[in-house]
């Protein structure tokens, strides 16, 4: 019978292998989880303009006011369509780490026929794990809308 020179691994290799992967997996798992975490606050509040955005929009083409109620955790948009309240597409945060809150006026944004609001306003979009990353979205009277990364 020949023996074979072949060698296979031995046990302290295989687990010293194994000591490094799960090191990198423990440092590598956190910066992954922020990396998602902040991709979904960026996306969620990109939608958030382009609801308001087509609110605004509506508002003009139609020749008629449109309304926005915002929430902790939602915005829902209402328009008149032959006299009745039709809704248009929100937004619902239930389900995700994100909150909304609001500096300025309080009560429901109204986008009139003129593209206008009835008031200037602050939306804060924030994830509830991330303290240093957050969005403004500014909604002037003009009916300008425009979103920006806060400060940390």
């Amino acid at each position: 019978m020949q023996r074979s020179n072949h060698r296979g691994f031995t046990l302290v290799e295989l687990l010293i292998t194994l000591l490094v992967a799960s090191i990198s997996l423990m440092l590598g798992v956190p910066s992954f989880v922020k990396f998602v975490d902040k991709n979904e606050l960026s996306s969620l509040s990109t939608e958030i303009v382009s609801t308001l955005q087509d609110a605004r929009e509506r508002a003009v083409s139609h020749d008629e006011p449109v309304t926005i109620t915002q929430q902790a955790k939602s915005i829902s948009c209402v328009y008149q369509d032959n006299g009745s309240d039709t809704a248009c597409d929100g937004i619902d945060l239930s389900g995700t780490e994100v909150s909304l809150t609001r500096t300025g006026a309080t009560g429901d944004i109204i986008f009139e026929p003129s593209g206008m609001t009835n008031f200037d306003l602050i939306l804060t979009v924030a994830h509830e794990d991330i303290e240093s990353h957050e969005y403004e979205i500014r909604i002037l009277r003009s009916g300008r809308i425009s979103l920006k990364q806060k400060p940390i």
